[in-house]
């Protein structure tokens, strides 16, 4: 058990695609032109990454020393399975807008015994916030989690809803992860959208809100309150918040960021607007 609580995750590099991540292959699927998430190999499990954001994953994953993880979007299941491996953990779950059964995962999860340790629910809206509250309670009992990554959607209002839900939720220096939030400031976000199931929740096209709102109402509420969002860092792949020991009081069902800001020249509006 010891060996197990080391935090460093064991990855190696075949090439800038095919990778072991603790003693188990991989294959980056993002930018290799396989467009569809299959695998080099039935027995890789495809992640829709690159090798940039699998070494960040990596280092992530190293410096929060996670037990519990909770996953917005799960697609192919790679990502899912590489956090299902993480040397601290105790329990992921991950929740997928789609139904589509996801055999390769289903197939891992088996061979490896990680069936009390990877948990997906299929089928689940990420702005669902009774089913977040729910799915909670079932697999964690309320306990605090250490790590949330949200790539789900990657729209604005179902990304927003799901940090009100879940960003309470995080231990005192627990980390909320928002990936690709800059996808609509993109060249190929169009041609995705047409296709992609969260996008069609949008009746239009250009009635879809990037997440580039959602990172400036974050800056504000970072100025505004450093004792409950002390920390904030943004890149080109994700926005990552770290929660602070806030005595801010607020009850999980209530959180509201906008409550968290101010906006005396009416930026946000704006934006939203534009």
């Amino acid at each position: 058990m010891a060996s197990r609580r080391k935090s460093k995750i064991d990855l190696k590099w075949f090439d800038d695609y095919e990778f072991s991540w603790m003693g188990h292959r991989f294959w980056a699927t993002l930018g290799n032109g396989t467009h569809d998430g299959s695998p080099k190999s039935p027995r890789t499990l495809s992640v829709w990454k690159t090798r940039e954001m699998i070494d960040m994953h990596a280092k992530l994953l190293g410096a929060v020393r996670p037990k519990r993880i909770l996953e917005l979007g799960v697609f192919t299941g790679g990502s899912l399975a590489m956090s299902g491996l993480a040397p601290t953990l105790d329990k992921v779950v991950g929740i997928e807008l789609e139904t589509r059964p996801l055999k390769s995962l289903e197939d891992f999860i088996s061979a490896n015994h990680l069936s009390e340790t990877i948990q997906p629910y299929l089928g689940v809206d990420q702005a669902d916030r009774h089913t977040l509250d729910r799915i909670m309670e079932t697999e964690f009992s309320g306990q605090p989690l250490d790590l949330v990554i949200d790539d789900a959607s990657h729209l604005l209002e179902p990304t927003r809803l799901s940090f009100e839900a879940l960003f309470p939720r995080l231990r005192s220096g627990g980390v909320y992860i928002i990936e690709d939030w800059a996808a609509g400031h993109l060249a190929d976000f169009t041609a995705n959208a047409a296709s992609d199931t969260a996008m069609k929740r949008a009746v239009r096209l250009d009635s879809v809100k990037p997440l580039s709102i959602l990172a400036f109402e974050l800056t504000l509420a970072t100025a505004r309150n450093p004792q409950l969002f002390p920390r904030l860092e943004i890149n080109r792949h994700w926005i990552r918040i770290t929660k602070g020991d806030s005595k801010t009081s607020f009850h999980l069902d209530d959180f509201r960021l906008a409550e968290h800001y101010v906006d005396p020249f009416g930026l946000v509006p704006r934006l939203a607007t534009s």
